[in-house]
């Protein structure tokens, strides 16, 4: 019992931080991807 509790709590950590993950990549990529061809052209 406390066993399978333990992976339920791990496995909703995961999908967490996944999620956040994803997120965060999806907030931030258009940042990242403009600085880098600003970059690029000068």
């Amino acid at each position: 019992m406390r066993k399978d509790a333990g992976n339920l709590i791990f496995l909703v950590i995961n999908l967490i931080n996944t999620y956040e993950e994803l997120f965060f990549m999806n907030v931030f990529w258009p940042f990242y991807y403009s600085g880098a061809v600003f970059i690029l052209m000068m």
